[in-house]
Protein backbone atom coordinates (compact mmCIF):
# COMPACT_ATOMS: atom_id res chain seq x y z
CA UNK A 1 0.00 0.00 0.00
CA UNK A 2 1.33 3.69 -0.45
CA UNK A 3 0.67 5.82 2.44
CA UNK A 4 1.94 9.48 3.87
CA UNK A 5 3.17 9.57 7.03
CA UNK A 6 2.71 12.70 9.04
CA UNK A 7 6.09 13.91 7.59
CA UNK A 8 4.77 13.92 4.23
CA UNK A 9 7.43 11.44 3.14
CA UNK A 10 5.54 8.04 0.96
CA UNK A 11 5.85 5.18 2.81
CA UNK A 12 4.89 1.84 0.91
CA UNK A 13 3.60 -1.59 2.01
CA UNK A 14 1.67 -4.45 1.04
CA UNK A 15 -2.23 -5.00 2.63
CA UNK A 16 -3.13 -7.94 4.51
CA UNK A 17 -2.64 -11.59 2.60
CA UNK A 18 -0.97 -9.82 -0.56
CA UNK A 19 -1.41 -7.34 -3.24
CA UNK A 20 -5.31 -7.62 -4.45
CA UNK A 21 -7.19 -5.55 -6.61
CA UNK A 22 -10.21 -7.69 -7.25
CA UNK A 23 -13.42 -5.62 -6.46
CA UNK A 24 -17.42 -5.77 -6.33
CA UNK A 25 -18.80 -2.44 -6.18
CA UNK A 26 -22.43 -1.90 -4.56
CA UNK A 27 -25.13 -1.65 -7.17
CA UNK A 28 -26.06 1.76 -6.89
CA UNK A 29 -22.35 3.38 -6.55
CA UNK A 30 -21.67 6.09 -9.31
CA UNK A 31 -19.19 4.73 -12.05
CA UNK A 32 -16.19 6.20 -10.75
CA UNK A 33 -16.17 4.36 -7.15
CA UNK A 34 -14.92 1.22 -9.31
CA UNK A 35 -11.38 3.45 -8.31
CA UNK A 36 -12.25 4.14 -5.05
CA UNK A 37 -11.82 1.18 -3.38
CA UNK A 38 -7.73 1.60 -5.12
CA UNK A 39 -7.44 4.86 -3.96
CA UNK A 40 -8.56 3.68 -0.69
CA UNK A 41 -5.90 1.13 0.05
CA UNK A 42 -3.17 2.89 -2.05
CA UNK A 43 -3.27 6.91 -0.27
CA UNK A 44 -3.21 8.54 2.88
CA UNK A 45 -6.54 9.37 4.74
CA UNK A 46 -6.56 12.74 4.04
CA UNK A 47 -5.85 12.24 0.13
CA UNK A 48 -8.08 8.73 0.06
CA UNK A 49 -11.65 10.24 0.04
CA UNK A 50 -10.83 12.77 -2.96
CA UNK A 51 -12.97 11.26 -5.93
CA UNK A 52 -10.96 9.98 -8.58
CA UNK A 53 -11.85 12.73 -11.17
CA UNK A 54 -9.73 15.39 -8.75
CA UNK A 55 -6.72 13.20 -8.72
CA UNK A 56 -6.93 13.61 -12.85
CA UNK A 57 -6.61 17.49 -11.97
CA UNK A 58 -3.66 16.67 -9.83
CA UNK A 59 -2.50 14.79 -12.72
CA UNK A 60 -3.08 17.83 -14.77
CA UNK A 61 -2.65 20.65 -12.75
CA UNK A 62 0.43 19.51 -11.35
CA UNK A 63 4.28 19.57 -12.49
CA UNK A 64 3.61 18.10 -16.03
CA UNK A 65 -0.01 20.15 -17.04
CA UNK A 66 1.64 19.84 -20.69
CA UNK A 67 2.10 16.23 -21.43
CA UNK A 68 0.51 13.73 -23.19
CA UNK A 69 -2.63 11.99 -21.43
CA UNK A 70 -1.25 8.64 -22.72
CA UNK A 71 1.97 9.02 -20.79
CA UNK A 72 0.34 10.58 -17.32
CA UNK A 73 -2.13 7.71 -17.31
CA UNK A 74 0.65 5.49 -17.69
CA UNK A 75 2.29 7.15 -14.68
CA UNK A 76 -1.33 7.06 -12.53
CA UNK A 77 -1.97 3.59 -13.48
CA UNK A 78 1.64 3.07 -11.88
CA UNK A 79 1.64 4.95 -9.03
CA UNK A 80 -2.07 3.42 -7.74
CA UNK A 81 -0.65 -0.57 -8.48
CA UNK A 82 2.36 -0.15 -6.60
CA UNK A 83 2.87 -2.37 -3.33
CA UNK A 84 4.45 -5.11 -1.89
CA UNK A 85 6.99 -3.67 0.53
CA UNK A 86 6.19 -4.66 4.02
CA UNK A 87 6.35 -1.59 6.66
CA UNK A 88 8.69 -1.97 9.76
CA UNK A 89 6.98 -2.81 12.59
CA UNK A 90 4.87 0.22 15.14
CA UNK A 91 5.18 2.07 11.76
CA UNK A 92 0.75 1.28 11.18
CA UNK A 93 0.32 3.62 13.83
CA UNK A 94 1.35 6.85 11.87
CA UNK A 95 -0.40 5.27 8.72
CA UNK A 96 -4.20 6.23 8.10
CA UNK A 97 -5.93 4.50 5.40
CA UNK A 98 -9.68 4.38 4.33
CA UNK A 99 -9.72 0.76 4.59
CA UNK A 100 -9.13 1.70 8.64
CA UNK A 101 -12.91 3.21 8.72
CA UNK A 102 -15.70 1.57 9.53
CA UNK A 103 -18.37 0.66 6.84
CA UNK A 104 -21.36 2.70 7.22
CA UNK A 105 -24.09 0.75 8.77
CA UNK A 106 -27.24 -0.57 6.39
CA UNK A 107 -30.59 1.51 6.99
CA UNK A 108 -32.99 -0.45 8.39
CA UNK A 109 -35.56 -1.88 6.72
CA UNK A 110 -36.69 -4.37 3.59
CA UNK A 111 -33.35 -3.84 1.12
CA UNK A 112 -34.38 -3.79 -2.53
CA UNK A 113 -32.69 -6.41 -4.54
CA UNK A 114 -30.07 -4.95 -6.40
CA UNK A 115 -28.99 -6.06 -10.31
CA UNK A 116 -26.11 -7.95 -9.76
CA UNK A 117 -22.28 -6.37 -11.10
CA UNK A 118 -19.24 -8.31 -12.13
CA UNK A 119 -16.00 -8.96 -9.63
CA UNK A 120 -13.60 -6.20 -11.58
CA UNK A 121 -10.29 -7.55 -11.81
CA UNK A 122 -8.58 -3.79 -12.02
CA UNK A 123 -5.11 -4.89 -14.12
CA UNK A 124 -3.48 -2.53 -15.40
CA UNK A 125 -5.37 -2.32 -18.83
CA UNK A 126 -8.48 -1.69 -17.06
CA UNK A 127 -7.10 0.88 -14.78
CA UNK A 128 -5.17 2.47 -17.42
CA UNK A 129 -8.18 2.83 -19.68
CA UNK A 130 -10.57 4.67 -17.11
CA UNK A 131 -7.54 6.67 -16.19
CA UNK A 132 -6.52 8.03 -19.74
CA UNK A 133 -10.43 8.27 -20.62
CA UNK A 134 -10.82 10.75 -17.66
CA UNK A 135 -7.92 12.18 -17.87
CA UNK A 136 -9.05 13.08 -21.52
CA UNK A 137 -11.86 14.16 -20.91
CA UNK A 138 -10.85 16.77 -17.98
CA UNK A 139 -8.44 18.15 -20.86
CA UNK A 140 -11.56 18.90 -23.39
CA UNK A 141 -10.33 15.55 -25.21
CA UNK A 142 -13.60 14.05 -25.97
CA UNK A 143 -12.61 11.36 -28.74
CA UNK A 144 -9.71 9.96 -26.68
CA UNK A 145 -12.08 9.65 -23.80
CA UNK A 146 -14.65 8.25 -25.48
CA UNK A 147 -12.68 5.36 -27.30
CA UNK A 148 -10.69 4.67 -23.81
CA UNK A 149 -13.68 4.47 -21.66
CA UNK A 150 -15.79 2.39 -24.19
CA UNK A 151 -12.33 0.13 -24.36
CA UNK A 152 -12.39 0.13 -20.51
CA UNK A 153 -16.64 -0.84 -21.06
CA UNK A 154 -15.24 -3.78 -22.75
CA UNK A 155 -13.22 -4.97 -20.42
CA UNK A 156 -15.03 -4.82 -17.50
CA UNK A 157 -18.31 -5.26 -18.63
CA UNK A 158 -19.83 -2.94 -16.19
CA UNK A 159 -22.60 -1.15 -16.88
CA UNK A 160 -21.20 1.54 -15.10
CA UNK A 161 -18.39 1.82 -17.57
CA UNK A 162 -21.04 1.65 -20.05
CA UNK A 163 -22.74 4.66 -19.26
CA UNK A 164 -20.03 6.71 -18.52
CA UNK A 165 -18.62 5.76 -21.69
CA UNK A 166 -22.15 6.44 -24.03
CA UNK A 167 -22.18 10.53 -21.93
CA UNK A 168 -18.71 10.91 -22.75
CA UNK A 169 -19.72 9.87 -26.50
CA UNK A 170 -22.40 11.99 -26.79
CA UNK A 171 -21.07 14.75 -25.10
CA UNK A 172 -18.15 15.18 -28.00
CA UNK A 173 -20.95 13.61 -31.31
CA UNK A 174 -19.52 10.36 -31.39
CA UNK A 175 -22.95 8.69 -32.15
CA UNK A 176 -21.14 5.42 -33.05
CA UNK A 177 -19.73 4.97 -29.64
CA UNK A 178 -22.21 6.18 -28.30
CA UNK A 179 -24.45 3.88 -29.57
CA UNK A 180 -21.76 0.82 -28.65
CA UNK A 181 -21.61 1.91 -25.04
CA UNK A 182 -25.38 2.32 -24.49
CA UNK A 183 -26.00 -1.14 -26.34
CA UNK A 184 -23.86 -2.74 -23.88
CA UNK A 185 -25.29 -0.98 -21.01
CA UNK A 186 -28.75 -2.03 -21.86
CA UNK A 187 -27.21 -5.81 -22.44
CA UNK A 188 -25.89 -5.70 -19.02
CA UNK A 189 -29.07 -3.86 -17.99
CA UNK A 190 -32.26 -4.39 -19.57
CA UNK A 191 -34.21 -3.10 -17.34
CA UNK A 192 -32.64 -0.39 -16.20
CA UNK A 193 -34.94 2.66 -17.63
CA UNK A 194 -32.18 5.31 -17.97
CA UNK A 195 -30.17 2.66 -20.20
CA UNK A 196 -32.56 1.65 -22.71
CA UNK A 197 -33.68 5.19 -22.60
CA UNK A 198 -30.44 6.82 -23.68
CA UNK A 199 -29.80 3.93 -26.73
CA UNK A 200 -33.53 4.68 -28.28
CA UNK A 201 -32.54 8.60 -28.31
CA UNK A 202 -29.36 7.57 -29.82
CA UNK A 203 -30.70 5.37 -32.54
CA UNK A 204 -33.33 8.85 -32.99
CA UNK A 205 -30.54 11.19 -33.87
CA UNK A 206 -28.80 8.24 -36.22
CA UNK A 207 -32.01 7.90 -38.21
CA UNK A 208 -32.90 4.67 -37.14
CA UNK A 209 -36.70 5.40 -36.30
CA UNK A 210 -38.13 1.93 -35.98
CA UNK A 211 -35.44 0.83 -33.89
CA UNK A 212 -36.09 3.74 -31.63
CA UNK A 213 -39.57 3.70 -31.77
CA UNK A 214 -39.55 0.36 -30.80
CA UNK A 215 -36.95 0.99 -27.35
CA UNK A 216 -39.56 3.62 -25.89
CA UNK A 217 -42.45 1.30 -26.42
CA UNK A 218 -40.29 -1.46 -24.40
CA UNK A 219 -39.67 1.47 -21.67
CA UNK A 220 -43.03 2.63 -21.28
CA UNK A 221 -44.13 -0.90 -21.43
CA UNK A 222 -41.83 -1.29 -18.22
CA UNK A 223 -44.83 -0.98 -15.66
CA UNK A 224 -47.87 -1.76 -18.17
CA UNK A 225 -49.73 0.44 -19.55
CA UNK A 226 -47.71 4.01 -19.54
CA UNK A 227 -49.05 7.15 -17.73
CA UNK A 228 -48.72 10.53 -18.41
CA UNK A 229 -45.30 11.82 -16.93
CA UNK A 230 -43.76 8.66 -18.46
CA UNK A 231 -45.21 9.70 -21.90
CA UNK A 232 -43.96 12.96 -20.66
CA UNK A 233 -40.77 11.94 -20.69
CA UNK A 234 -40.22 10.38 -23.61
CA UNK A 235 -41.67 13.52 -25.37
CA UNK A 236 -38.83 15.83 -23.68
CA UNK A 237 -36.21 13.46 -24.37
CA UNK A 238 -37.11 13.63 -28.10
CA UNK A 239 -37.51 17.29 -28.12
CA UNK A 240 -33.97 16.78 -27.64
CA UNK A 241 -33.21 15.55 -30.90
CA UNK A 242 -31.24 17.54 -33.01
CA UNK A 243 -33.52 16.45 -35.96
CA UNK A 244 -37.07 17.50 -35.52
CA UNK A 245 -38.35 15.54 -37.97
CA UNK A 246 -36.89 11.73 -36.74
CA UNK A 247 -38.25 12.84 -33.26
CA UNK A 248 -41.69 13.56 -34.62
CA UNK A 249 -41.21 10.03 -36.54
CA UNK A 250 -40.46 8.16 -33.56
CA UNK A 251 -42.93 9.95 -31.51
CA UNK A 252 -45.48 8.62 -34.20
CA UNK A 253 -44.98 5.49 -33.99
CA UNK A 254 -45.31 5.67 -30.48
CA UNK A 255 -48.50 7.13 -30.83
CA UNK A 256 -49.62 4.48 -33.30
CA UNK A 257 -49.39 2.08 -30.64
CA UNK A 258 -51.24 3.80 -27.89
CA UNK A 259 -53.96 5.19 -30.13
CA UNK A 260 -56.32 4.71 -27.85
CA UNK A 261 -54.19 6.47 -24.53
CA UNK A 262 -55.12 10.19 -24.83
CA UNK A 263 -52.12 10.86 -22.57
CA UNK A 264 -49.89 9.89 -25.69
CA UNK A 265 -51.67 12.34 -27.86
CA UNK A 266 -50.62 15.08 -25.21
CA UNK A 267 -47.36 13.81 -25.02
CA UNK A 268 -47.37 14.38 -29.19
CA UNK A 269 -48.82 18.16 -28.72
CA UNK A 270 -45.96 18.72 -26.35
CA UNK A 271 -43.21 17.68 -28.82
CA UNK A 272 -45.15 19.31 -31.91
CA UNK A 273 -45.61 22.70 -29.75
CA UNK A 274 -41.16 22.15 -29.08
CA UNK A 275 -40.81 22.07 -32.61
CA UNK A 276 -42.78 24.52 -33.96
CA UNK A 277 -45.41 21.96 -35.49
CA UNK A 278 -48.78 24.04 -35.16
CA UNK A 279 -51.09 22.16 -37.52
CA UNK A 280 -49.84 18.91 -35.41
CA UNK A 281 -50.29 20.42 -31.96
CA UNK A 282 -54.16 21.17 -32.35
CA UNK A 283 -54.49 17.98 -34.16
CA UNK A 284 -53.02 15.94 -31.11
CA UNK A 285 -55.44 18.00 -29.03
CA UNK A 286 -58.49 17.16 -30.69
CA UNK A 287 -58.02 13.48 -30.78
CA UNK A 288 -56.96 13.49 -26.83
CA UNK A 289 -60.51 15.54 -26.25
CA UNK A 290 -62.29 12.99 -28.17
CA UNK A 291 -60.89 10.26 -26.52
CA UNK A 292 -60.73 12.58 -22.81
CA UNK A 293 -63.90 15.11 -24.29
CA UNK A 294 -63.94 16.62 -19.93
CA UNK A 295 -60.29 16.81 -19.70
CA UNK A 296 -59.62 20.65 -19.19
CA UNK A 297 -55.81 20.12 -18.80
CA UNK A 298 -55.65 19.04 -22.72
CA UNK A 299 -58.46 21.90 -23.49
CA UNK A 300 -56.64 24.56 -21.30
CA UNK A 301 -53.00 23.47 -23.73
CA UNK A 302 -55.22 24.06 -26.58
CA UNK A 303 -56.42 27.11 -25.53
CA UNK A 304 -53.39 28.50 -24.37
CA UNK A 305 -52.13 27.42 -28.06
CA UNK A 306 -54.99 29.02 -29.58
CA UNK A 307 -54.18 32.31 -27.38
CA UNK A 308 -50.57 32.80 -27.72
CA UNK A 309 -50.14 32.07 -31.76
CA UNK A 310 -53.19 34.37 -32.40
CA UNK A 311 -55.96 32.53 -34.07
CA UNK A 312 -58.73 34.61 -34.85
CA UNK A 313 -60.97 35.46 -32.01
CA UNK A 314 -63.98 33.58 -33.22
CA UNK A 315 -61.81 30.14 -33.80
CA UNK A 316 -60.87 30.78 -29.71
CA UNK A 317 -64.51 31.95 -28.55
CA UNK A 318 -66.12 28.80 -30.63
CA UNK A 319 -63.36 26.16 -28.87
CA UNK A 320 -63.92 27.74 -24.95
CA UNK A 321 -67.63 27.70 -25.57
CA UNK A 322 -67.91 23.86 -26.84
CA UNK A 323 -65.93 22.82 -24.05
CA UNK A 324 -67.46 24.94 -21.21
CA UNK A 325 -70.68 23.29 -22.35
CA UNK A 326 -69.30 20.21 -21.80
CA UNK A 327 -67.54 20.60 -18.69
CA UNK A 328 -69.24 23.68 -17.11
CA UNK A 329 -67.24 23.25 -13.86
CA UNK A 330 -63.27 23.29 -15.81
CA UNK A 331 -62.28 26.32 -13.46
CA UNK A 332 -59.35 27.14 -14.96
CA UNK A 333 -60.47 26.99 -18.63
CA UNK A 334 -63.23 29.52 -17.69
CA UNK A 335 -60.39 32.05 -16.10
CA UNK A 336 -57.86 31.53 -18.94
CA UNK A 337 -61.15 32.56 -21.70
CA UNK A 338 -62.41 35.26 -19.70
CA UNK A 339 -58.82 36.63 -18.97
CA UNK A 340 -58.62 36.75 -22.79
CA UNK A 341 -61.45 38.68 -23.08
CA UNK A 342 -60.54 41.06 -21.04
CA UNK A 343 -57.69 41.26 -23.00
CA UNK A 344 -59.66 41.71 -26.16
CA UNK A 345 -61.77 44.35 -24.53
CA UNK A 346 -64.76 42.74 -24.48
CA UNK A 347 -65.20 43.25 -20.90
CA UNK A 348 -68.91 42.68 -20.84
CA UNK A 349 -68.60 39.22 -22.15
CA UNK A 350 -65.41 38.30 -19.88
CA UNK A 351 -67.88 39.45 -16.48
CA UNK A 352 -70.66 36.94 -18.16
CA UNK A 353 -67.59 34.28 -17.91
CA UNK A 354 -67.07 34.95 -14.42
CA UNK A 355 -70.73 35.12 -13.11
CA UNK A 356 -70.86 31.38 -14.89
CA UNK A 357 -67.34 30.60 -12.82
CA UNK A 358 -68.91 31.65 -9.67
CA UNK A 359 -71.97 29.70 -10.11
CA UNK A 360 -69.98 26.72 -10.28
CA UNK A 361 -67.54 27.38 -7.91
CA UNK A 362 -68.79 30.06 -5.15
CA UNK A 363 -65.77 30.55 -3.49
CA UNK A 364 -63.30 31.03 -5.96
CA UNK A 365 -61.46 34.23 -5.56
CA UNK A 366 -60.16 35.04 -8.30
CA UNK A 367 -63.82 34.94 -9.83
CA UNK A 368 -65.00 37.27 -7.15
CA UNK A 369 -62.23 39.81 -7.62
CA UNK A 370 -61.86 39.59 -11.05
CA UNK A 371 -65.97 39.60 -11.46
CA UNK A 372 -66.31 42.91 -9.04
CA UNK A 373 -63.38 44.76 -11.04
CA UNK A 374 -65.16 44.14 -14.28
CA UNK A 375 -68.45 45.42 -12.39
CA UNK A 376 -66.65 49.07 -11.47
CA UNK A 377 -65.46 49.29 -14.81
CA UNK A 378 -68.92 48.77 -15.73
CA UNK A 379 -70.37 50.77 -13.27
CA UNK A 380 -72.42 48.21 -11.42
CA UNK A 381 -71.86 49.27 -8.90
CA UNK A 382 -74.22 47.41 -6.40
CA UNK A 383 -72.96 43.77 -7.97
CA UNK A 384 -69.19 45.36 -7.36
CA UNK A 385 -70.01 45.42 -3.78
CA UNK A 386 -71.27 42.19 -3.44
CA UNK A 387 -68.76 40.32 -5.01
CA UNK A 388 -65.58 42.18 -3.41
CA UNK A 389 -67.55 41.73 0.22
CA UNK A 390 -67.73 37.64 -0.53
CA UNK A 391 -63.66 37.88 -1.56
CA UNK A 392 -63.66 39.86 1.61
CA UNK A 393 -64.92 37.49 3.88
CA UNK A 394 -63.11 34.20 2.62
CA UNK A 395 -59.70 36.72 2.50
CA UNK A 396 -59.94 38.93 5.56
CA UNK A 397 -56.37 40.12 5.51
CA UNK A 398 -56.42 41.17 1.82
Amino acid sequence: MIGLRLDGRLHIRSPPGGVDHGLRSEAQAPYYNILIPVFRRTIFAEVSSIMPTNVVEFFKLSKFPRMDVRIVAVLAAGLLSVGCVLAPAGDDEQLRTADAAPAPSAPAGPKAAEPALPNVKLDGDLLYQLLLGEIAANRGDRDTAAESLMEAARISRDPRVAQRAARIALDGERLDIAEEAASLWVKLQPDHEQSRGTLALIMAERGRIEEAGEHFISLLRQNGEPDGAALSRVARMLGEVSNQENALAVMALIVARFEDNPEAHFAQAFLADRVGRSELVLESLDRALVLRPDWDEAALAKLGHLIQNKYPREQVAAFAVDFLETAPEASRVRISYARYLVDEEASIAALDQFRELLEHDPENTTGLMSAGLLSIQQERYKEAREFLTRHLKLTPDN
